[in-house]
């Protein structure tokens, strides 16, 4: 997905491409874009297919940690946590 993102990237806009035949390792503008979609669409996939086939581990994770700690903003990350959603507050307010 990388290469295709930045062949996408640096291909010329719009008809532009095709009236100079652009071609990126033998690929043209419109084949880049299709290729990145169909990876897109499979690292999607995989990634439902990880979280599915691990998800008691998710949920057992999820439950040890709510025990354990009583929450999941205790300490350094309730503090981070807080200030980035001030800062976004703040910066709302303008």
């Amino acid at each position: 997905m990388i290469v295709s993102g930045i062949a996408e990237f640096v291909s010329p806009f719009g008809r532009l491409s095709m009236m100079i035949d652009w071609k990126f390792l033998g690929l043209g503008a419109k084949q880049w874009q299709a290729l990145h979609i169909v990876f897109a669409t499979l690292f999607m996939c995989a990634g439902m297919l990880h979280i599915w086939i691990n998800i008691k581990a998710i949920k057992q994770y999820l439950k040890n940690k709510i025990k354990k700690d009583g929450g999941f903003y205790k300490g350094d990350e309730h503090s981070t946590c807080h200030s980035c959603c001030s800062v976004y507050r703040n910066n709302s307010e303008v």
